[in-house]
């Protein structure tokens, strides 16, 4: 088969995932007309001997992905670098053994869904500053392995703060006499933890790749929200921009606007919901400001 076009009502939406079956691995051209996706299926990456892909009338929203369409090779690359992830491995040098650091980096290289697994060794010693500044910033998840030597290392706690710094889910692999209460001595959140028994290793393995998946996962429909707000507050924008009667309205509401201006420079209120509320203080007639209470509730720190 060297052609395909493919076709399908539920694909029309964006949050349904694209698999690409083994016996179109031999594919060398595939059109995706029409199919209304926001995004860009990553999956393409995964197809061998694509040398053509049409993505004509498809509402894409990121504007990287828009520059994409036309060249299929940049295509390509850009998907297969998004279908992989990097993670970082943290550690007491003092527990490389222990925890079979080299031989988990190992495993979770092997498997398609991370690209690379940074871990500092022992000849890094000396320069380990340089390594985690560099390549924490490169990875999606960091993974912390918790003994008494990690949590008391200034070089783990300066690899949770950069992971913290550049927004990174961390994912604790938990030495058996590690407590919880040990833990919170850190003050990072995490959603899923992996308890570590020597002697069950390669569950322990599977539980965390099934996890890094989970994370993954998760990041790419982020993404992918975050994506649909910013097109609507763009067409709003705009929209409003055409109105004709958009600087009186400024003019006439001009109490209105400032009193919100203030509730939000003084944090009261994130950006959404200031633009929000401008729009609708710009867009109705007659509009009272009405102070609201935006403060976000305290959370639970996902521990479990």
């Amino acid at each position: 088969m060297t052609f395909f076009n493919f076709y399908h009502k539920q694909n029309r939406d964006f949050r349904y995932k694209i698999f690409i079956p083994d016996k179109l691995n031999s594919l060398e051209e595939l059109s995706l007309w029409g199919n209304k996706f926001h995004i860009i299926p990553k999956v393409l990456g995964k197809l061998p001997k694509i040398s053509k892909i049409s993505l004509d009338n498809n509402p894409l929203l990121l504007d990287e992905e828009k520059k994409m369409v036309l060249y299929t090779d940049l295509l390509l690359e850009y998907c297969r670098k998004k279908l992989a992830i990097n993670v970082f491995l943290s550690h007491a040098v003092a527990n490389f053994d222990y925890f079979n650091i080299s031989g988990i980096a190992e495993f979770l290289e092997s498997k398609e869904d991370i690209n690379e697994a940074f871990y500092c060794q022992e000849d890094l010693r000396d320069h380990i500053d340089v390594f985690m500044n560099e390549f924490i910033p490169k990875s999606q998840i960091l993974i912390f392995f918790a003994s008494e030597k990690s949590i008391k290392s200034v070089d783990c706690k300066h690899e949770l703060e950069l992971a913290k710094l550049h927004n990174l889910p961390i994912l604790p692999v938990i030495k058996e006499s590690i407590t919880v209460s040990d833990l919170s001595t850190l003050n990072f959140n995490y959603q899923h933890k992996v308890m570590y028994n020597p002697e069950t290793q390669d569950v322990c393995k599977e539980v965390l790749l099934f996890y890094i998946q989970t994370l993954k996962y998760q990041r790419e429909e982020v993404e992918k929200k975050n994506a649909i707000i910013r097109e609507n507050i763009q067409n709003t924008i705009m929209n409003l921009l055409d109105y004709h009667m958009f600087y009186d309205s400024v003019e006439n509401n001009e109490k209105n606007l400032l009193k919100l201006f203030n509730q939000f420079s003084y944090g009261e209120i994130d950006i959404f919901q200031y633009l929000i509320e401008s729009i609708k203080i710009l867009q109705m007639k007659g509009y009272e400001f009405e102070e609201k209470d935006y403060s976000i509730p305290p959370t639970s720190n996902f521990c479990e």
